[in-house]
């Protein structure tokens, strides 16, 4: 409750004009929450500037919700890119629209921006008169001690205000996935899509083991991770068989300096093939998918040391022989 109590029985004052490290701790706790309530109501003001700005900038054409340039002006002002100032404009003038309570309390520092893109978030699918009877209800109860229980709250008037809502979280069920996507820092990152009481459990018992493995020499964050491929694949080192097979130019082999190497989205170094060519298991040329600016190309079957599994290739023609013969070394033809 101190958070509560803190926002509305103890509302803070204009704090002295004093250097902070002339402050104690009131007058820090007051600074503190007195600029906390001003960011809070600078956020609910540019919430409802933004929104009147898409008034005075009415789209002129249909299948659009701002009008045209709107976008381009204020991300001249603010110095941004037209596509991020596109999405703030339409938040805001579907908070404002749907939730004008929620605004106004944004404005007066009652409730943070967290609280008020919580409500945004959770009320998005119920119709009109349904997000403002859950509006009432949750602001009636005040900011909350958390944003947990702000949360819970919103949950709860939401699943009574549209009881479909328990309808549609069952189909969404169905869609429960585990989706992989590769990083710009050249790591991978495996979203898992499961029910709320799924999730937390799952990390809960990931952060349990992690934090009972963990090593100075390794973060949390580190552990958890681990923890979670120890999980997943097993610490026996009977892993799935995996076999790489890797197209690279001539010029790779050769370490031509001259040469990009590797493909768009996996870049190989000359090095790394030719340490892959060390334990290479078939090595074949063939002419049908070369690269720019060289005459053929080779295929490495790289076995990986946990793979069990032979390598597979295609037998080549005829013609592929020849072409394989009249431009690959002869070290580097037919099969090792």
């Amino acid at each position: 409750m101190s958070e509560q109590l803190l926002m509305f029985v103890r509302k803070p004052e204009e704090p002295p004009d004093i250097p902070l490290a002339e402050m104690n701790d009131e007058q820090l706790l007051n600074f503190i929450n007195y600029h906390y309530q001003a960011e809070c109501s600078s956020q609910g003001k540019l919430i409802q500037g933004l929104a009147r700005f898409t008034e005075l900038r009415l789209p002129k054409r249909p299948g659009i919700h701002i009008g045209d340039g709107a976008a381009e002006e204020i991300a001249l002002e603010l110095c941004m890119s037209p596509t991020t100032a596109a999405r703030k404009l339409c938040q805001a003038k579907t908070m404002a629209a749907r939730l004008p309570n929620t605004v106004d309390a944004l404005a007066a520092g009652e409730i943070d921006y967290m609280r008020a893109k919580a409500m945004h978030d959770a009320t998005a699918e119920l119709e009109l008169h349904q997000a403002s009877e859950v509006e009432k209800r949750v602001l009636d109860d005040g900011r909350q001690e958390s944003l947990l229980r702000f949360k819970l709250g919103i949950k709860r008037e939401v699943l009574r205000a549209d009881p479909d809502a328990e309808q549609r979280r069952q189909f969404a069920k169905a869609d429960r996935n585990v989706i992989g996507t590769d990083r710009p820092d050249g790591m991978a990152c495996l979203d898992v899509i499961l029910e709320p009481h799924e999730a937390q459990a799952a990390y809960d018992q990931i952060n349990l083991l992690a934090n009972q493995a963990k090593t100075p020499e390794r973060s949390l964050a580190q552990c958890r991770a681990d923890v979670f491929m120890d999980l997943v694949m097993g610490k026996s080192g009977k892993r799935a068989a995996v076999n790489v097979n890797v197209l690279v130019p001539l010029s790779t082999r050769a370490n031509s300096p001259k040469m990009p190497h590797g493909g768009v989205s996996s870049p190989i170094r000359s090095g790394k093939c030719l340490k892959s060519a060390a334990n290479v298991s078939r090595r074949r040329g063939y002419g049908g998918t070369s690269r720019p600016g060289t005459r053929s190309a080779v295929n490495l079957a790289v076995k990986s040391p946990l793979n069990t599994a032979k390598p597979t290739t295609r037998k080549a023609t005829p013609a592929e022989e020849l072409r394989a013969k009249a431009t690959l070394p002869p070290t580097a033809s037919g099969t090792t």
